[in-house]
């Protein structure tokens, strides 16, 4: 007479390989999605400058992308008012946007902004440092990635 099913031994076994498994691979997938946090901000911030730029060339209105000091928040605005909605960031990814004089001087800026013919309209580029802290197990581990807006061409590029 044959027996169908498995043993105790061998259901433990198979739940002991299985919790294993689980364990080494729990930590990459919470790291994932807490990348996507700043893989979501860049692509935003980039969208939205792109659509300052074209905004400010096609409708020969000079604009800007706003980050307000002190706020989690950025908005695309313009001679005639809000061109977007404020857009609210992740609560553990921060913005910090700087400018560049031709001398190589550097000071935070609240907005970059874009002329009638695409560039920035001014003597300085912009550099938008985008970050995500992370505050775990008595450990700070800050992530960084910046977006570059050229003052000629207002070329915008992610590093």
């Amino acid at each position: 007479m044959k027996k169908h099913g498995f043993t105790l031994l061998e259901l433990l076994v198979v739940m002991v390989i299985a919790a294993v498994i689980v364990a080494v691979a729990l930590p990459s997938f919470l790291s994932m999605n807490r990348d996507n946090d700043i893989r979501y901000t860049l692509r935003s911030v980039h969208s939205y400058l792109s659509m300052a730029r074209q905004w400010a060339i096609t409708h020969r209105e000079a604009t800007w992308l706003e980050i307000p000091p002190g706020e989690n928040t950025f908005v695309v605005k313009g001679d005639s008012g809000n061109i977007t909605e404020t857009n609210v960031l992740p609560p553990t990814v921060r913005l910090l946007a700087f400018s560049v004089d031709t001398s190589g001087n550097a000071e935070i800026a609240s907005n970059i902004p874009f002329s009638t013919a695409g560039g920035t309209g001014t003597e300085k580029s912009y550099t938008i440092i985008v970050s995500r802290e992370d505050h775990t197990m008595d450990m700070e581990i800050v992530k960084t990635d910046t977006i570059n807006v050229n003052r000629f061409t207002g070329g915008i590029h992610i590093q």
